[in-house]
């Protein structure tokens, strides 16, 4: 399978840190997963110990700013969701246009809920209600999947058009 991001992993990785450490700070209401798309690049990138040293390290990063949480449950949310998806990479090929949107949508949902079982087991409450269900099991993976589009599926593809000699852009429809 060919590795089309190894060489910007550590340019999306902090490109993506920065978003995670201050759009909390300039759009308190933008709680998106930040490093779900870097971390689905990476499951087709790395090996599964690798990658879950990297779902560690963003997981950190999101719970050092997170106040109102335990220290490290983000960060098991993270392991956790990366552990599982990891091999359902298979089930998405790599060089498809949806995948990193979904894999990003899949992450977001299966990182919610674990982080809503780690939360009842270790803060001893959760709040519960279909406003819950709707906002952060679908409306907030949604959300995130069009993040994954835009900032890395979409800039990718144009990327990688090919140019001619002036700059231009070839056309390469079938004739």
């Amino acid at each position: 399978m060919p590795r089309r991001h190894g060489h910007k992993l550590h340019i999306v990785f902090v490109a993506t840190a920065l978003a995670a450490l201050f759009m909390p700070t300039l759009l308190p209401w933008c709680r998106l997963t930040f490093f779900a798309p870097f971390l689905i690049m990476v499951y087709y990138e790395k090996a599964l110990a690798s990658s879950l040293w990297l779902a560690f390290l963003c997981g950190i990063i999101v719970d050092l700013q997170a106040a109102h949480l335990q220290l490290g449950l983000v960060t098991l949310s993270y392991c956790l969701t990366t552990w599982i998806l990891y091999a359902r990479k298979r089930f998405f090929f790599e060089d498809k246009i949806t995948t990193i949107p979904l894999m990003t949508f899949f992450f977001s949902i299966l990182s919610t809920l674990i982080l809503a079982v780690l939360f009842r087991l270790f803060e001893g409450h959760i709040g519960l209600s279909w406003l819950w269900v709707i906002t952060d099991l679908f409306i907030m993976p949604v959300v995130d999947g069009f993040y994954a589009l835009a900032f890395f599926t979409l800039p990718s593809l144009i990327e990688r058009r090919p140019k001619l000699a002036n700059g231009d852009f070839t056309d390469t429809r079938p004739q």
